[in-house]
């Protein structure tokens, strides 16, 4: 049965609807953690970058930027947290998830474990040298929970998630 152009409208009203419901969702769970005297809904999908860090940590998070633009999503950088803390990228994305993007260049292992303890979101570390994901723990990615398949890097991440894999330039 042909459905008529009525029908297809109202179908994709729904569809819409459930979206932008979903997003803001996402949104009041960043609101929820971020420090209220610094909130401001119209700073989501503002670039922001601070004088102290280096051009190539400002130009990956730029790009990784861009990318979630592209894909849809709502970005907030340089969120301050209710615990001070100010992750590069908070992405929320349109079925409710949210998880942060952290670009590293030097970092110990150490640091990267007190970011990640002291976020309320996941985390995924991006690398600005290799171009490489390093949210994987124990061979497993930490945002989708599944094992990581056999690549040329440990580090790089698993072709099922497509949106978060990087490759080397």
């Amino acid at each position: 049965m042909a459905k008529t152009k009525e029908q297809i409208e109202k179908h994709f009203k729904r569809l819409k609807a459930k979206r932008e419901s979903t997003m803001k969702v996402a949104i009041e769970k960043v609101k929820a953690q971020a420090r209220q005297d610094t909130w401001c809904s119209t700073h989501a999908n503002c670039f922001r970058w601070y004088e102290g860090e280096t051009e190539s940590h400002i130009r990956k998070k730029f790009e990784q930027f861009l990318e979630w633009r592209k894909f849809g999503a709502t970005v907030f950088t340089e969120l301050i947290l209710k615990n001070k803390k100010r992750p590069d990228l908070v992405i929320c994305l349109n079925n409710g998830e949210v998880f942060v993007e952290e670009i590293v260049e030097s970092e110990t292992e150490a640091s990267l474990a007190a970011k990640d303890s002291s976020y309320p979101f996941p985390i995924k570390v991006i690398s600005t040298d290799r171009f490489s994901c390093m949210h994987i723990k124990n061979g497993v990615c930490r945002i989708f929970n599944h094992p990581i398949e056999n690549g040329y890097a440990s580090r790089l991440h698993c072709s099922r998630c497509k949106y978060f894999k990087q490759t080397k330039s």
